[in-house]
């Protein structure tokens, strides 16, 4: 376990429960290993009062409301008095996936509440991490993980560079400086630091399981909404659109528009300008037979799937290679079926790949947003066992080889969202539909 000899004497028993170490495996090694960085800032405030976390709690039906129903602990005996029994009589905590991560988030938050300041909360959680042992297998890092903290990030020194964007003016600059030819950038919005580089298919295993049945339900409902799209990618983009999970993600080729979704909400909130390229080769169009593979792949179920995965890892004999393409047939049958002529042999790394991809503009939005996917296959971190993030392999490095993580702190979003009004970038630019223009308009007589 990540935290198991390094809580000390600090939340006493607690630190060798099971489920409190994977709490904080889940809540903060985890985000660490897979992108390099953490938000901790939701932990170092007492924002949510109790009756928050009751009715959050209540609705998930979650055994956890009873610690807040009790006043907090004012001590380390009591914490472990409150905590311990109702964490031994509810392994089931870690079992529902649908919950587990609230779950984790909330156990941490308690803990901390026995801390009396964001100064001390700080310093414990920015001391584990620093006495852990993250392994250069694990971690990804080539030479060593170097923890520091700043405005409550704690990050990877190693393999991260922070930058925290005050203005509009800033931004720009910051773009300029880091910008070097030969490779084509996108950006992607995210009004939360803590959300994750996924699709939404990805961030929910219910989801996924469900891909298949949620695909063709959709079609099979609204068969009158997918007429004229002749290609499994367009019906992905336009079930993204009508807010269905899909494996595709939204990017854009504009930063400012961005930096517009990173500040539209959560004014509480750390934001996150995610910046993303590829070579111009690597980049793809809607036309492109890897986007056909991958977009074919909601056809299969969950178990199907996965056999593809496992078939095509460690592919070097002839006869593993004729295992992967036999374990394929229904997938290039699939692919053929929509591509006239697609007969090639799908290589094994096309299924589990990710790559950018160039829509055609065929609604408003993404006209206007100049929107693009990143469209994913079978990802390593979801069909297997590794913690990186295949996804980060976009994210823009700088000239010393470390990620550029762009952030905007929450007392900024208004202004900044200001400067962009006054160039054009906002709710009725974004948001194309009569509704939404509406409502920019009455906003601003």
């Amino acid at each position: 376990m990540f935290f198991f000899f390094y809580f000390g004497n600090s939340i006493g028993r607690l630190g060798e429960n099971r489920i409190v170490n994977i709490a904080f495996e889940r809540v903060i090694k985890d985000r660490i290993y897979a992108e390099g960085y953490c938000d901790i800032n939701p932990f170092l405030n007492n924002n949510h009062n109790k009756s928050y976390f009751l009715n959050e709690l209540q609705r998930v039906h979650s055994p956890l409301v009873k610690l807040f129903k009790e006043k907090y602990p004012r001590n380390i005996e009591e914490l472990e008095r409150i905590m311990l029994p109702l964490l031994e009589e509810n392994e089931e905590l870690l079992n529902d996936e649908r919950t587990v991560d609230y779950n984790c988030f909330v156990i941490v938050y308690y803990i901390l509440l026995i801390f009396k300041t964001s100064t001390e909360k700080l310093f414990f959680l920015v001391s584990l991490c620093k006495k852990a042992e993250f392994s250069r297998e694990e971690s990804g890092v080539n030479d060593y993980f170097e923890i520091r903290e700043q405005d409550g990030i704690i990050y990877n020194s190693s393999l991260i560079d922070i930058r925290f964007i005050n203005n509009l003016q800033e931004y720009i600059v910051f773009l300029n400086e880091e910008k070097e030819p030969g490779c084509e950038w996108f950006y992607r919005g995210h009004s939360d630091v803590s959300y994750k580089l996924l699709p939404s298919l990805f961030r929910n295993t219910n989801y996924l399981y469900n891909e298949k049945r949620m695909y063709l339900d959709l079609m099979s409902r609204c068969p009158a909404d997918f007429e004229g799209l002749n290609t499994h990618f367009d019906k992905l983009v336009k079930m993204q659109h009508y807010g269905l999970p899909t494996r595709i993600l939204d990017v854009t080729s504009n930063p400012l528009i961005a930096l517009y979704f990173a500040c539209e909400f959560l004014e509480k909130t750390i934001g996150e300008v995610v910046l993303l390229s590829d070579v111009h080769d690597n980049i793809k169009y809607f036309q492109s037979d890897k986007v056909a593979i991958m977009s074919s792949l909601p056809l299969f179920t969950y178990d199907e799937q996965k056999d593809y995965y496992l078939n095509s890892m460690d592919v070097h004999t002839e006869e593993e290679r004729q295992r992967f393409t036999d374990t394929i047939n229904r997938l290039v049958y699939e692919v053929g079926l929509e591509r006239n002529g697609f007969r090639e042999l799908i290589e094994p790394d096309d299924v589990r790949d990710a790559v950018i991809c160039i829509p055609q503009m065929k609604n408003k939005r993404i006209y206007n947003q100049e929107g693009a996917f990143i469209v994913c296959g079978l990802l390593d971190e979801i069909y297997g066992e590794e913690k990186a993030r295949s996804l980060s392999k976009f994210r823009i490095k700088n000239r010393a080889g470390k990620r550029i993580i762009c952030l905007i702190k929450g007392s900024n979003k208004k202004k900044i969202l200001k400067e962009l009004d006054n160039i054009g970038i906002n709710e009725a630019r974004v948001y194309p539909e009569l509704d939404r223009v509406a409502e920019y308009i009455k906003s601003h007589l």
